[in-house]
């Protein structure tokens, strides 16, 4: 990170911005600023953070490092496209604003982020909310190999998408016009699945081939 700029936003409002990811920025504010949020928000996000995305989301992550430090955080995403000739920002403020007034009474859980993806719609148009799961979106073809002015080549990576459209997850609630609060747990340990590998002797296995070298 090379620059960490101050920004005043109104008289009594001021921001500090910095040119790093949006993590970096949750760092900086924490441990170089010593700033002690009452939550991290992180967003709004031009574009969807649904499904598989949270792999890629800067976003999400952002959150992700708010919880981490163990603050509770929301990530928020608006659901548009390059297509798209008007955001609807004010929705997702909106569902903000709201989803805020929940967490007074009701507090996101230890070790949670809520992401929230809302449709690039107005308010008024907006179906419903939904409590959902994380869903499936795979991009196919994602690699273009493109050739440069120097005669070299460049890969542009993006891709089809492709979703899985099942009922009650976040692809499926904002394709149909309603905002997706998915509720993500920072633990990613498959439990089920180390238990069956412990039972099944993965470890005595390990251990027998390397003690063998």
């Amino acid at each position: 990170i090379r620059n960490v700029n101050r920004l005043f936003l109104s008289a009594d409002f001021e921001a500090k911005a910095c040119d790093g990811t949006p993590t970096d920025c949750v760092i900086m504010a924490i441990d170089a600023m010593g700033f002690e949020p009452d939550m991290v928000l992180s967003g709004i996000n031009q574009g969807p953070n649904l499904g598989d995305d949270l792999t890629y989301s800067g976003t999400v992550c952002a959150a992700m490092e708010g919880v981490i430090f163990g603050y509770p955080s929301i990530a928020v995403s608006l659901v548009m496209s390059s297509k798209d000739k008007e955001l609807h920002n004010e929705t997702a403020a909106d569902i903000l604003m709201a989803l805020l007034d929940w967490t007074r009474d009701t507090p996101v859980p230890e070790g949670v982020l809520y992401n929230v993806n809302v449709p690039n719609i107005p308010t008024s148009e907006i179906k419903g909310v939904l409590v959902t799961r994380k869903g499936v979106r795979r991009y196919v073809d994602k690699i273009r190999t493109v050739k440069t002015p120097s005669g070299g080549e460049a890969y542009w990576i993006g891709g089809n998408i492709e979703d899985d459209m099942s009922d009650g997850t976040d692809v499926w609630a904002v394709a149909n016009n309603y905002v997706s609060v998915t509720p993500v747990h920072m633990e990613m340990t498959s439990f089920e699945t180390q238990k069956e590998c412990k039972e099944a002797g993965l470890e005595a296995y390990i251990e027998t081939k390397i003690n063998k070298n």
